[in-house]
C-alpha cells in the first residue's frame, strides 16, 4: 500500500480542515502529486470549497493540470492561487511560466512589474523577469532589470552570475568576433598586431576578463612587463584571482628586478596549487 492509499480517503469527515487552515482534501492531495496521480488530485479537489482563502487547492490544482500538459487549465487555477495568495513563490513561478508558454506576454510583464515594485528581495523573480526580456532580445530591458536588483541584493551569488551573463549578451557577445581575431593572431605569435587588435577591442568593450588576460599575455610577450601587471589586476578586479596569472604577474615583477613582489606571488600561486609558481619560489625565493 503506498503512502497516498494509506492517507486518502482515511480521515472522518469532521473535522474537515487541518491546523495549518489546510482542507483535509489538500493534505490528502499532496500525497497524489508526490506519486504523480495527477488525475486522481484533481478528482479529490475539484469539488472541495473548505477553505476559500488558502490557496493551496489552487495551486495543487494548477500543478496537477500543467503535469497533465492540460495548461489551459493549469493557467486558470494559477491565475486563481494568485488571486488567493499573491505571493507565494511556488505559484508565481508556475504562473509566468504558463503565461509566456500561451504568448500572453503583456500579462506577464504587468504581473512582472507590480511584483518587482512590491517584492525588492525576490530573487527567483529578478531572475525570472531578466530572463525573459533577455530571450526576447530586449537586452537593454534585461539590463535595467539585473542592475536594478544588484542594487538591492548585491550578495546574492545567483544575482551576481545573471548580472555577469547579461553583461556579456549586452556588451561582450556583438564584438565576439574582434576579439577572435586578436587571438588569432597571438596565436600566431604576431604580437605587435594582437596588441592593436586587443587595444581595439577593449575600446568598445569593458569589463571583459578574456581581453584583460590576453593582452597581459602579450603585453609579457612584448617584455612589456608593466602594462601586463596592469591588465593582470584588471582581471582580478573584473574576474576574481587566477592563479596562472598570479604566477605570470611574479615572473613580471621578477623581470622587473622586484624579487619581494615576485616572491609574495609565487607563493600565494603556489599555496593555490600552481606547479609553476612552486618551481620558481623555489628557484628565485627560498635561499634569496
Amino acid at each position: 500500500m503506498t503512502p497516498a492509499n494509506q492517507v486518502v480517503g482515511q480521515f472522518p469527515p469532521i473535522p474537515n480542515i487541518s491546523v495549518w487552515g489546510e482542507s483535509l482534501a489538500s493534505l490528502q492531495t499532496r500525497y497524489l502529486l508526490h506519486e504523480e496521480r495527477f488525475r486522481d488530485a484533481i478528482n479529490l479537489l475539484r469539488d472541495d470549497r473548505t477553505n476559500p482563502y488558502d490557496g493551496r487547492r489552487e495551486f495543487y490544482l494548477a500543478s496537477a493540470y500543467n503535469h497533465l500538459e492540460e495548461h489551459d487549465s493549469a493557467l486558470v487555477y494559477a491565475r486563481k492561487a494568485h488571486q488567493v495568495k499573491p505571493f507565494y513563490q511556488r505559484n508565481l513561478i508556475l504562473l509566468f511560466t504558463l503565461l509566456e508558454q500561451a504568448g500572453e506576454e503583456q500579462e506577464l510583464q504587468e504581473y512582472l512589474e507590480k511584483h518587482l515594485e512590491e517584492r525588492k528581495q525576490d530573487t527567483r523573480a529578478w531572475l525570472y523577469a531578466s530572463t525573459f526580456y533577455q530571450r526576447r532580445d530586449e537586452l537593454d530591458k534585461a539590463w535595467e532589470l539585473i542592475e536594478e536588483a544588484i542594487s538591492y541584493l548585491p550578495g546574492d551569488s545567483l544575482i551576481q552570475q545573471q548580472h555577469r551573463f547579461i553583461h556579456h549578451q549586452k556588451f561582450i557577445a556583438p564584438y565576439r568576433e574582434q576579439l577572435e581575431e586578436a587571438a588569432a593572431l597571438y596565436n600566431r605569435s604576431a604580437f605587435p598586431a594582437a596588441l592593436r587588435a586587443l587595444n581595439d577591442y577593449i575600446d568598445l568593450v569593458t569589463g571583459d576578463p578574456n581581453a584583460y588576460r590576453l593582452r597581459a599575455l602579450t603585453h609579457f610577450y612584448l617584455n612589456n612587463y608593466p602594462e601586463a601587471i596592469e591588465d593582470i589586476n584588471r582581471f582580478f578586479e573584473v574576474h576574481g584571482m587566477d592563479d596562472n596569472l598570479l604566477n605570470l604577474r611574479g615572473v613580471c615583477y621578477r623581470s622587473m628586478n622586484d624579487l619581494d613582489a615576485a616572491c609574495r606571488d609565487f607563493e600565494e600561486a603556489m599555496r593555490m596549487g600552481n606547479t609553476s609558481a612552486r618551481n620558481n619560489y623555489q628557484r628565485f625565493c627560498e635561499n634569496r
